[in-house]
């Protein structure tokens, strides 16, 4: 028995699908459930929060793939978000160490290592200035795995960046985007948009939770699963116009200036970047997959450009659905 926790959401619903579609047995744990979770999943509502909701989701379970977070934009306090995201996570990991699970595997993600990560960016990498509290949570939450690995449990983490695919999550920033993309007007790059990104493919990444919930070398470790080389801003940007066949054109605006607009455009309600992520448009961000391809057998099948592909053709599809969904998150 496989438990997805978060398994209604973006993520979640995939994996439990492709578990579900392998022949395995899924129990989905989530606050409500939403359209998206498979029919064949057993569905388990409850608060992670309230360990008695999390006692009755775990039984019987050997794997948890554990998705359940506030995603980094949302407008709940920040108290809220930390219990939910810190305690929640602990009463997991008590849980499964209690029931002796096979493997717990902890979504973490590349924002532990901040917006101005080295070039390329290996697990061993600073962590002393996560990106906003979204990364520090997950760092924090990390430390909280190695705790009850040190007890005993069989734990993995994964790291990853941007996750591309149908079903977006709510990063209202990059739907606006896509937004003027799609409706044609030109997009403002800073520099010379040769600055790396990284986005990798849901597909890629489920790929990765499979793995770490099967080898033993992936006891106690984390690991980056990304794409296999990172794209250049302006190739992520010219893929994805090219996707939709857009009439955007790509201008340069000079770093400094750059930074400014964003500011300005922010404090106008015209964007809505958080300033904690805007550095993300000025520093490489290439997250190294070597340990993962090593221990894991890990092998991306998309690059950063199929993804960047997949991303705008999905939000197109659903754009709607997706738009009304962010603003009440």
């Amino acid at each position: 028995m496989y438990l997805v926790t978060g398994g209604g959401g973006y993520l979640g619903s995939h994996l439990a699908k492709t578990l579900i579609e392998r022949g395995e047995r899924v129990r989905i744990f989530d606050v409500y459930r939403g359209p998206n979770v498979p029919a064949k999943a057993k569905f388990v509502k409850g608060d992670m929060l309230n360990p008695g909701d999390v006692a009755r989701a775990m039984e019987g379970v050997e794997v948890v793939m554990h998705l359940a977070f506030i995603q980094s934009l949302s407008k709940r306090p920040l108290r809220e978000k930390y219990l939910v995201n810190v305690r929640g996570t602990e009463n997991f990991l008590k849980e499964a160490l209690r029931r002796k699970v096979r493997r717990f595997v902890h979504t973490s993600t590349i924002e532990v290592y901040g917006t101005r990560p080295p070039f390329p960016c290996y697990e061993d990498a600073p962590k002393d200035n996560p990106t906003g509290w979204y990364g520090r949570h997950k760092w924090e939450c990390e430390r909280l795995c190695m705790k009850y690995r040190r007890r005993g449990l069989a734990v993995t983490m994964l790291r990853m960046p941007a996750i591309c695919g149908p079903g977006h999550y709510n990063h209202g920033p990059f739907m606006d985007l896509m937004d003027r993309i799609i409706e044609h007007k030109p997009i403002a790059v800073a520099g010379n948009g040769r600055t790396y990104g990284n986005m990798t493919h849901y597909r890629d990444v489920i790929a990765g939770y499979l793995l770490a919930s099967e080898s033993e070398a992936a006891v106690g470790e984390a690991f980056n699963i990304a794409s296999r080389e990172p794209a250049t801003h302006l190739e992520i940007l010219s893929a994805m116009i090219d996707q939709v066949g857009s009439r955007s054109f790509v201008f340069h605006v000079p770093r400094r200036a750059a930074k400014t607009m964003i500011y300005v455009t922010n404090f106008l309600g015209m964007t809505s970047v958080p300033d904690h992520q805007i550095d993300y448009a000025f520093y490489h961000n290439h997250y190294a997959i070597d340990k993962a391809r090593e221990l894991l057998g890990f092998e991306p099948e998309h690059t950063v450009l199929d993804s960047a592909r997949e991303q705008i053709e999905s939000y197109r599809a659903n754009r709607e659905a997706v738009r009304a969904r962010n603003r009440s998150y």
